[in-house]
């Protein structure tokens, strides 16, 4: 768990408080974060969003650049996650798998802003979000692991769910950016902490699937029929 010095540091030299624009570093735009980062642009230049800008990154070039293509007032690309570091004052993530998300962090780690914000909205666990704060920390970053739940269909659509571990009034400076993609952001407690509530998020989902694949057979064979079933 990280210590009471380090929580304080992560709240003590917040840069984003009543922040009116910031530049929202986003990283990976697959399956999940290509509708993601496509709904924040979108959001982004209008209302109290409207000084906020975007700034994509992925390992195909290609793609970060066809979505700043599609939103050209609100969005670019950065060419390394080195650029990507120096130039957010929030950096989002996410990404396939723990070392995916530890890798950027060393990467990044040294070119962020004191007072800047990590947010990682990829499941990992809660050893990979720990690590990742502490090493953050120690450069006077702060770091939400906030992984999300839904399909690619509810990312593209905004209405993603949010499960957030680390400092509360963090969360709720960068709580309007995650708005843009997700209907709901829960405070989890601390750092570790999202990403145990998804798992277990994913523990109820695979319970309620094998539920329904003991149950289809026993309701054919009573003879309901499967499609209103």
């Amino acid at each position: 768990l990280l210590s009471v010095e380090t929580r304080s540091m992560c709240r003590g030299t917040a840069l984003l408080e009543a922040m009116a624009a910031a530049v929202v570093g986003f990283v990976g735009l697959g399956a999940m974060g290509g509708g993601m980062a496509s709904n924040m642009a979108a959001r982004f230049g209008a209302g109290a969003l409207a000084s906020h800008r975007a700034l994509l990154h992925d390992i195909r070039p290609g793609v970060a650049a066809a979505l700043a293509a599609r939103h050209p007032q609100t969005a670019s690309v950065a060419t390394s996650l080195q650029q990507l570091a120096r130039e957010s004052d929030i950096v989002l993530f996410s990404l396939p798998h723990g070392q995916a998300v530890q890798s950027c962090v060393a990467a990044i780690v040294d070119h962020l802003r004191e007072g800047s914000l990590v947010v990682d909205t990829s499941t990992t666990g809660p050893e990979v979000a720990r690590a990742a704060a502490a090493a953050l920390a120690a450069r006077g970053v702060c770091f939400l692991d906030a992984p999300v739940t839904g399909a690619p269909a509810r990312a593209a659509a905004g209405t993603l769910t949010v499960m957030a571990g680390g400092d509360e009034a963090r969360l709720v400076e960068v709580r309007p950016v995650l708005g843009t993609f997700a209907e709901r952001v829960v405070h989890m407690g601390a750092v570790g902490n999202g990403q145990i509530a998804k798992a277990m998020n994913n523990c109820l989902y695979n319970v309620g699937c094998a539920a329904m694949a003991e149950m289809l057979p026993l309701a054919k064979r009573a003879g309901l029929p499967l499609d209103a079933f």
